[in-house]
């Protein structure tokens, strides 16, 4: 049998400290100045991902709400109290459940620290992920998707194998940012867009920022002078509000640009999080505004409690970290009766 004692090097590394400390904070719903700094921290040392992944899973897979609290309410004394049993025992359970592999290659000078001049990386998720690129760059992957990278001197390419990203790209005009779906190809220098991959082998390319290029070439082929030329431009320019979309991304033929308004482009892009920033608002209200944007529905079963006053800022995905929350603080009960459904019901309710 493992002993606290057996995982107490897994929490002294104050990296993990930090992961832990991300691990709650993002949980509870980020500002955007704390998702910048947490981007950077991201960026700043490649093994922080990797940390960070691991807590996350750990936190994932074994529902440690409240372990975590304990940890975060006591995270000034960690540098003289090591993190015991509970939470230890739940990171060693799933050192071996991978949802995003990261690699990282490369060299490094002995008179420069930063990131390594060549940056590899395959990330695959079943559920939403946001990750840090090390030119500055991010990426989120809705669920079901997988993207394989490779940034070196002169080139930022990207390949989408399935599913769905939007990417947010960092300007660095001596490096287009490319992102590859079999023979179709978007190019950026600093901007934001979306990408989808559908299963019929469609593509769907929609601009929120900036513009882009629009292209058919060579597919998985190393980006060099000689397939640089055999890229043909179908249409010249995305720009922002505007979408195009491939049939085939086999023999891409692009459609004609159709201009979207800001609602549609909310819609299509509302499986991306947001933060939900609400003072003195109704639970209802809150409710609505995480029913819009999840597939799982909370109920008020009670009518008294759809005005009980709410102030948060929470990540619009974490559903079960809101319910929690005001389980702790407003005395309301929940139940996840189905994948579909969560009841909210006041503490006297009878069933």
């Amino acid at each position: 049998m493992r002993r606290a004692s057996d995982f107490e090097s897994s929490t002294s590394d104050p990296m993990d400290r930090e992961a832990i400390d991300w691990v709650i904070k993002r949980d509870d719903g980020l500002t955007e100045d704390e998702e910048k700094a947490f981007d950077r921290w991201l960026a700043g040392e490649p093994r922080r991902a990797e940390r960070f992944r691991f807590f996350q899973n750990a936190w994932q897979r074994f529902d440690s709400y409240e372990t975590l609290r304990v940890v975060a309410a006591r995270n000034s004394q960690l540098k003289r109290k090591r993190i015991r049993w509970p939470l230890a025992a739940a990171v060693a359970s799933v050192a071996a459940v991978a949802v995003l592999f990261i690699s990282y290659r490369g060299i490094r000078s002995e008179t420069t620290p930063e990131i390594a001049k060549i940056y590899e990386a395959m990330l695959s998720t079943a559920t939403y992920e946001r990750q840090a690129l090390p030119d500055g760059s991010t990426v989120e992957l809705n669920g079901d998707s997988k993207a394989q990278f490779r940034f070196a001197d002169g080139e930022r390419t990207v390949w989408l194998l399935d599913g769905e990203a939007h990417f947010e790209v960092a300007k660095d005009p001596d490096r287009p940012f490319v992102v590859r779906v079999g023979k179709a190809t978007v190019r950026a220098v600093g901007t934001a867009f979306n990408v989808r991959y559908t299963e019929d082998n469609s593509l769907e390319v929609l601009v929120t920022e900036g513009r882009v290029r629009l292209e058919s070439g060579n597919g998985f082929e190393e980006l060099t002078s000689e397939t640089e030329t055999n890229l043909k431009p179908q249409i010249p320019e995305l720009s922002a509000g505007q979408v195009a979309k491939a049939s085939s991304v086999s023999e891409p033929e692009w459609s004609e640009i159709t201009s979207i308004a800001e609602e549609e482009i909310a819609m299509r892009l509302n499986w991306r999080p947001v933060t939900l920033d609400f003072v003195d608002a109704t639970l209802r209200e809150v409710v609505e505004a995480f029913n819009q944007r999840n597939e799982t529905k909370f109920v008020i079963q009670d009518s008294e409690l759809e005005n009980v006053p709410i102030t948060i800022s929470f990540r619009s995905d974490n559903l079960m970290g809101f319910a929690r929350l005001i389980k702790l603080t407003s005395g309301v009960e929940f139940e996840q009766t189905s994948e579909a459904e969560i009841v909210l019901r006041s503490v006297t309710s009878k069933e």
